[in-house]
């Protein structure tokens, strides 16, 4: 494509149109065309005729589609096939009948059998029954995929179709691998997914730094192509928060009226079908907490300042996370523990598998950050991995020596943050190269969180282990300049 191509993305504010969006303008595309959904409805023949006959795009992105969620799709079978189907329908015959050189059409994952042998391969398409609750959307994608098959073979069109997945990674046909968004147990995720499929909310518990936060954030993008509808818990956090609150210059103005009202995200989420996230909602008050009970149980929100209520639209539910290291721990009552499934994400398994967890995310920060440095040598992942699992387990990697643990919780994503630190210091303050000097500085941080307390156990760590561990002479006399 010429960089000043008239490049039309539909559905550039979805997750993955949106980031195709992004991806065309880093690389220095400069004709991009959009229309929301209120400037242009995809279903309106006649609009989306007038649309191309006015702009006349080169080039087409079809990642617009009508989606709500699993249990959405188990419930508005018609909207789901009908709605999808005359999208595709639209866009990719007035591509056709405009002469548009190339068009992408994003499909998705479920086209293929429920039954498919993993990792799946294409061949397995139409070769045995779909999901039966996601059947009319796969239903609509296939037919996307097999429209742009047929305009190609009929009139030697390129229309290309694609199927962007997913959580767990894997490596595809084409020898093209597909990084793990998560790494560990993928029963794990196939029982948080399913989950959502149920009447009961998602509550993911565990230690700090067990990626949490970042799971939540991406199945709640998978399914809803949102997963910015947050609430971040704190001591502080009110009822407010959690149900609506007011604007109260137009409430002492108008009295209480909708447009006084101040939605939360989890009222959105509602509203629209989504999912929902609660970041640390152990941190909230249990009396705040409580107000979830009625939203999980009856799927409805009422507003008794108007009278009304908001009724959760199918497709509406609650991804929470929670942690039990945290001061101020307030633990959930049984009533509300009974409205979540709980799914105990774990510390990673093997020093091996951290290390990889470490290394991808400090690989992928390292290019969104732009750091000068080089990246930080594998070994130096494992030294820090290595003292952060020691001090954690209270003993050495060979179980020979007991150590005294430090009050913090030295978690991966903690190992994480010192490796960045150590880039950050060695690009701006340091020769480009990872020293131990600039790991030090950051390991210290994590590890000393009482000045008393966790001096004395460094201090120990540092004497007993590090002074006499072969190679680790570096990381010794640096601890000992700064502590």
């Amino acid at each position: 494509m010429e960089k000043n191509a008239k490049i039309y993305v539909a559905g550039h504010r979805g997750l993955v149109g949106s980031a195709i969006w992004k991806n065309l303008q880093d690389k220095g595309y400069t004709n991009l065309v959009g229309r929301t959904h209120k400037e242009l409805d995809l279903l309106d023949g006649t609009a989306v005729r007038n649309f191309f006959d006015e702009e006349q795009p080169e080039y087409v992105f079809l990642a617009a589609a009508f989606v709500g969620g699993i249990m959405a799709n188990s419930i508005y079978r018609a909207d789901f096939i009908y709605k999808n189907l005359q999208i595709q329908q639209n866009i990719i015959g007035e591509s056709f009948r405009h002469n548009v050189k190339k068009l992408l059409f994003l499909g998705s994952t479920c086209i293929y059998p429920r039954d498919a042998e993993q990792p799946m391969k294409e061949d397995v398409l139409l070769t045995s029954p779909l999901e039966y609750t996601n059947e009319p959307y796969a239903i609509a994608k296939i037919a996307g995929l097999k429209m742009c098959e047929s305009f190609n073979l009929q009139y030697g069109t390129n229309y290309i179709a694609v199927m962007p997945t997913n959580l767990m990674g894997g490596k595809l046909k084409n020898g093209f691998e597909v990084s793990p968004k998560y790494i560990g147990n993928r029963r794990l995720m196939e029982i948080a997914v399913a989950t959502l499929v149920t009447d009961r909310a998602l509550l993911l518990y565990g230690l700090p730094g067990t990626a949490k936060s970042w799971v939540s954030e991406h199945i709640a993008a998978a399914i809803s192509g949102d997963s910015t509808l947050i609430v971040q818990g704190t001591a502080g956090t009110g009822e407010e928060a959690i149900r609506y609150g007011w604007n109260y210059a137009r409430l002492l103005a108008e009295g209480p009226s909708v447009g006084a009202l101040v939605q939360t995200p989890v009222m959105k989420a509602m509203q629209e079908g989504k999912i929902g996230r609660i970041e640390e909602l152990t941190r909230i008050g249990s009396d705040v907490q409580d107000t979830l009970i009625t939203i999980l149980s009856e799927k409805t929100l009422p507003i008794p300042e108007l009278n009304t209520e908001v009724q959760a639209i199918r497709g509406f539910n609650i991804i929470a996370t929670a942690n039990n290291r945290d001061k101020g721990v307030n633990d959930l009552s049984s009533a509300l523990k009974r409205r979540f499934n709980t799914v105990i994400l774990p510390l990673p398994d093997s020093i091996d598998e951290e290390i990889d967890i470490v290394r991808r995310r400090v690989e992928n920060f390292e290019k969104v950050m732009q750091l000068p440095a080089e990246k930080p040598a594998l070994e130096e992942i494992r030294r820090v991995v290595t003292i952060f699992r020691e001090l954690r387990q209270g003993a050495t990697a060979d179980g020979k020596t007991k150590l005294k643990t430090p009050s913090g919780t030295l978690s991966t994503a903690e190992a994480i943050s010192v490796v960045n630190n150590g880039l950050a210091m060695a690009g701006y303050f340091g020769d480009g190269e990872i020293h131990a000097e600039d790991l030090v500085s950051g390991i210290l941080g994590a590890v000393v969180k009482d000045p008393v307390q966790d001096k004395v156990v460094w201090q120990e760590y540092m004497e007993t282990v590090v002074k006499n561990r072969d190679g680790w002479k570096d990381i010794y006399r640096a601890s000992r300049d700064m502590i």
